[in-house]
């Protein structure tokens, strides 16, 4: 019974982070030997490019329950160096392998995270329950002291600049949807781009550390797209606009804009009646 259910446990934290099914088998069978700790092997391919996976697996300090602690992640592709990376899982908010497959291609990931703090007694960063929102990559040139790529947390309004450029899936909620979706988790989503009364077909992928959306032609070469008309009319506009405070001096509350502009419409009177009697004289 107690097999039963840590086995149930870890194949559902496996399916959720993106592993399937394809352990359930090798998974029982350790649980059932019963070492301190086990290993298993996994691998997959995203159209040409592969990963390699190895999890990590060991009994509780204070019992017999087993727990999925880390995976080592190698991603291999064509004509390409190997690219490494130690995952560690947690309870919740682990990124699934595709998102990390597409961390790992320099593409960035956007997702709810847990706010760490730091255990007055271990002195470790845990989380506080609270969570938020943000995208996150790997800077492929760095690594910190265990020689894992380091992530950087940023943040970006992707869905207003999608809706920036002239493409046709924004124009069907389902597929608006499945688009922000699959740009939310690192892919290169599929786009049909409109111009000209012509539809060219290609793939945007999210660019949140340069605060822009990449465009590819359907061979995947690097495509220039211009925003709409519209957007740029009301960022010209938006530029130009006269910045008002949002409030007064020290904490007080903004003057009413009504009520001064009401002020101004009764003085105008009196200073034309001025400048009259001005030319006059």
């Amino acid at each position: 019974m107690f097999i039963q259910q840590n086995y149930d446990y870890l194949r559902h934290q496996l399916l959720m982070t993106g592993f399937g099914d394809a352990l359930n088998a090798p998974l029982r069978e350790k649980l059932e030997q019963g070492a301190e700790k086990f290993s298993l092997q996994h691998s997959r391919l995203f159209g040409e490019d592969e990963t390699f996976s190895t999890l990590h697996f060991s009994k509780a300090s204070n019992g017999d329950h087993y727990f999925f602690n880390a995976y080592d992640l190698v991603l291999r592709r064509p004509g390409e160096e190997e690219v490494k990376q130690h995952v560690f899982i947690n309870d919740k908010y682990n990124y699934t392998l595709k998102e990390r497959y597409n961390l790992l291609n320099g593409r960035a990931v956007f997702k709810e995270q847990p706010v760490l703090s730091k255990d007055q007694v271990t002195g470790k960063l845990v989380p506080n329950g609270q969570t938020y929102l943000a995208w996150r990559d790997l800077d492929l040139k760095n690594t910190d002291k265990l020689g894992n790529f380091v992530s950087k947390t940023m943040y970006w309004e992707h869905k207003k600049e999608l809706q920036s450029y002239p493409i046709k899936e924004l124009s069907v909620p389902y597929d608006k949807n499945k688009l922000v979706a699959m740009l939310e988790k690192g892919d290169k989503a599929k786009v049909t781009i409109v111009k000209d009364d012509q539809e060219i077909k290609g793939l945007v992928a999210a660019n949140p550390r340069q605060q822009r959306l990449d465009f590819y032609d359907s061979q995947g070469q690097r495509m220039s797209v211009r925003k709409t008309e519209k957007q740029v009319q009301d960022q010209v506009k938006q530029l130009k606009a006269p910045q008002l405070p949002a409030s007064g001096e020290a904490g007080k509350p903004a003057q009413d804009k009504t009520a001064s502009q009401k002020q101004e419409n009764t003085d105008e009177p009196t200073r034309q009646r001025t400048r009259h009697r001005l030319r006059l004289s």
